[in-house]
């Protein structure tokens, strides 16, 4: 049984956690700051990992969101974005059993109500969405990024406090569960 979704906007500058509850009654948030001069690329790693590590409890499930492919960064940004990405997803399924699920960007913009949104629109609609205030917009991408894996694993196991969800949303549930990236049950839960 999962009990907490961890959703992760993994960043070298500034990832944004949001965690919540599957009974729908806990949210955290948090924003895990690295500097360049944090020392050498590991020991940045490390640092970022041990903080996203302490919301990971083994009932987990993390969603991670996807790398951008399309946007303008450097090949070293993009590779050792890379490399941070596979860290953190291997120690999380170290710790979970579960590997970590990608969801695309423009999934998440789609979520929000349009997959070719500008990125600083993303706060905006998310607040409007969900009435929370977080502290960055890597949270915001978080807390979008929770939702839809709140609503996936609702088709897989009993969760409370559903909110009503857009036509859009549904057919993003849907096309999620059909893909490889939403078939939980490739990671050991059956629909309910």
């Amino acid at each position: 049984m999962i009990d907490k979704i961890v959703a992760l906007d993994l960043s070298l500058t500034c990832t944004g956690l949001v965690t919540f509850s599957t009974d729908g009654m806990k949210l955290e948030h948090d924003s895990i700051k690295t500097k360049v001069t944090d020392g050498e690329r590991v020991e940045r790693y490390a640092r970022a990992a041990r903080r996203i590590l302490s919301y990971v409890p083994r009932t987990s499930m993390v969603f991670i969101e996807d790398f951008a492919y399309g946007a303008r960064a450097g090949a070293s940004s993009l590779a050792t974005l890379g490399e941070l990405n596979g860290v953190i997803k291997l120690l999380c399924w170290k710790k979970t059993g579960r590997i970590p699920i990608t969801v695309p960007s423009t999934t998440i913009k789609q979520w929000l109500g349009a997959g070719n949104m500008k990125k600083d629109m993303i706060p905006v609609e998310a607040f409007k969405m969900f009435q929370k205030e977080m502290n960055t917009h890597d949270e915001y991408v978080a807390l979008t990024l929770a939702d839809i894996a709140y609503h996936l694993l609702a088709l897989y196991q009993d969760t409370k406090h559903l909110r009503k969800l857009t036509a859009k949303q549904s057919s993003i549930l849907v096309k999620l569960q059909g893909s490889k990236v939403g078939d939980l049950t490739t990671r050991g839960l059956r629909i309910k």
